[in-house]
């Protein structure tokens, strides 16, 4: 596999580069990898040698370099360079596709935002449990960013971000009471990728995720934890729960999501605003709050366990 690396003449260039690319990207074989606005320039990988000089003829381009790509440092879950490339390039690809017929570069941020809500709320409906369980786990990430940055903030910028993130205007409103929508095609593609991960599992290797066993010792900065992570990662049973396979292969489709979404110009504050806005929409719509899943969680653990023991 190749790595391309791209260097732009100004930001000017490699945004309007990256709303072209996307509105083409499908069957061309380069995936967009990173974007690295501070040095100017978007990485690319192939499974094969390209020639990437006329993806570019109408953008000003300092630099083109490749490499071979060492795909471990990026995703050191997967000991497959096959199985890595299909599965990121069936998942790009699919959301690459939605991003081009929802004309998104097109449209004003706030309804961008609405349009990767549905992405999001895409990957929460394909935990094993659906979507009113896994969408806790974005819910996690969004409560860990709001922990970490009120470590290190002044009080006065945490809560000058936190107000970003949480505002709720008119049209917030009108999307957070609509109906939670699926992205059909995305879907089905997730969960098929997700069952080609389980019959490759011997080329996985979950130990380099995050463990849950050791969440409060992850941070290197004191944090002030929420109630939700106080109260899942000190129970047993949740804490099994979430080192199941099934459970990491969700974890490993969430990471590509996260991995794609700079790529469409979104930074680590909207990105969390999205979180926010698509757990407000999930609650909203099925009734439900992360106590009554999480509690949910626990009893059919806790079920599990004693119909194990009758055996």
């Amino acid at each position: 596999m190749k790595k391309y690396k791209v260097i732009f003449n100004s930001s000017k260039d490699i945004n309007s580069f990256q709303k072209n690319y996307f509105n083409n990207a499908i069957n061309r074989n380069v995936y967009l990898l990173e974007k690295n606005t501070s040095n100017n320039f978007l990485s690319f990988i192939s499974e094969n040698p390209v020639n990437l000089i006329d993806m570019f003829s109408d953008v000003n381009v300092v630099e083109i370099s490749s490499e071979n790509y060492n795909y471990n440092i990026d995703f050191p879950w997967c000991k497959n360079e096959k199985l890595l490339l299909n599965f990121y390039s069936k998942i790009f690809d699919t959301i690459a596709q939605f991003i081009q017929e929802s004309e998104y570069w097109n449209r004003p941020t706030a309804e961008q935002i609405y349009l990767i809500c549905q992405i999001l709320n895409t990957v929460a409906s394909v935990h094993k449990d659906g979507i009113t369980h896994g969408y806790l786990s974005f819910y996690s990430n969004y409560l860990y960013y709001l922990s970490q940055l009120k470590s290190i903030a002044s009080n006065e910028l945490f809560l000058k971000i936190q107000n970003r993130i949480t505002y709720v205007n008119n049209l917030d409103k009108i999307f957070v009471n609509s109906e939670v929508t699926i992205i059909k095609n995305l879907y089905d593609v997730l969960k098929e990728e997700i069952k080609i991960l389980s019959e490759n599992q011997q080329e996985l290797d979950f130990s380099v995720l995050p463990n849950p066993y050791t969440f409060f010792k992850n941070s290197s900065v004191n944090l002030e934890y929420s109630q939700f992570h106080q109260t899942v990662f000190s129970n047993k049973l949740l804490l099994h729960r979430y080192t199941k396979d099934s459970f990491y292969y969700y974890r490993i489709v969430m990471g590509i999501f996260f991995k794609i979404l700079p790529l469409l110009g979104i930074s680590m504050n909207r990105r969390n605003r999205i979180i926010f806005l698509s757990v407000e929409q999930i609650e909203k719509y099925f009734g439900i709050n992360w106590e009554t899943q999480i509690n949910e969680s626990i009893r059919w653990e806790s079920e599990k366990y004693v119909n194990a023991e009758k055996r």
